[in-house]
């Protein structure tokens, strides 16, 4: 019965730092949006992973040897750890 009340725990604080970061990550980007960019050019990059499956924007040409890269990598970690 221990291990079941430290699992609600440990859940319970990784949910709490999510919410945390998701609070801080919409602090920052309000009080980014009152500065002025001189070019005008808003760029934006990022990656979402969804399983193994990258989801990349905002790269380029270079964005499909990211996500291709990342997928690799990705699948041998998965493939590496299901067999151990």
């Amino acid at each position: 019965m221990q291990a079941d009340g430290l699992m609600v725990f440990f859940g319970t604080v990784l949910i709490g730092t999510g919410v945390l970061f998701i609070l801080l990550a919409i602090m920052f980007f309000l009080r980014a949006q009152g500065t002025e960019n001189p070019t005008g050019k808003i760029q934006s990059r990022g990656v979402i992973l969804l399983g193994p499956i990258p989801i990349v924007w905002g790269f380029g040409d270079r964005g499909k040897v990211l996500a291709a890269v990342l997928f690799v990598a990705i699948l041998s970690i998965w493939i590496l750890l299901a067999f151990l």
